[in-house]
């Protein structure tokens, strides 16, 4: 009997130090630092293969990664920033940052956007990438022939079997502005199990 009651009063006596470290415990969580800029959340990079004739002559085979890139600490931005990545066969690259989405019934260079890029009537707006960095390869083309593109509209489809991809490079302004100028469509596509 004196053991047990011997037991029973070492076990009352450790509960209020168990209960204040777990306590503690969550208090120090709690106060913990958080990380500041988590590593960018990246998709894998999606693989097209080029359908169009522009597509194959500038570009090839298209790589497009789309990251989420976290805001610096040291900086006044507080939200997370969208980008987009083109990596071309022929050694092109472009990255440019989310800046909306345009309707494909906006006019560009005298046309809607449904017609220069050949959209289905009932496709949804696009995501529009402002360019933030672009390189052609030495000796090779750039997504505009007539200067360098400020902007890049993105349409994608996941309808069953088979996944297209177009890209139209905007030169000179963005899309509905009097000064934009369409560049050429690039036309993707993507095997469902590629």
């Amino acid at each position: 009997m004196r053991v047990r009651v011997l037991i029973a009063a070492f076990v009352l006596s450790m509960s209020p130090a168990a209960c204040d470290r777990a306590t503690e415990s969550a208090a120090t969580s709690a106060e913990a630092p958080m990380m500041d800029a988590p590593v960018p959340d990246a998709e894998p990079g999606r693989a097209y293969r080029a359908v169009s004739d522009s597509a194959r002559s500038v570009t090839g085979r298209l790589t497009i990664t789309l990251t989420t890139r976290m805001p610096d600490p040291a900086s006044d931005r507080r939200e997370p920033v969208d980008y987009m990545s083109l990596r071309a066969e022929t050694g092109l690259t472009a990255e440019g940052v989310l800046s909306g989405a345009v309707s494909p019934g906006t006019s560009l260079s005298g046309q809607t956007i449904r017609a220069l890029m050949d959209l289905d009537v009932r496709a949804p707006s696009l995501s529009l990438y402002r360019v933030e960095s672009q390189n052609a390869p030495r000796g090779g083309r750039a997504l505009c022939e007539d200067g360098e593109a400020q902007y890049i509209l993105v349409w994608e489809s996941f309808g069953p079997g088979e996944q297209q991809l177009r890209v139209l490079p905007v030169a000179g302004g963005a899309p509905g502005a009097a000064e934009a100028r369409a560049c050429a469509v690039y036309a993707y596509s993507r095997d469902q199990g590629a």
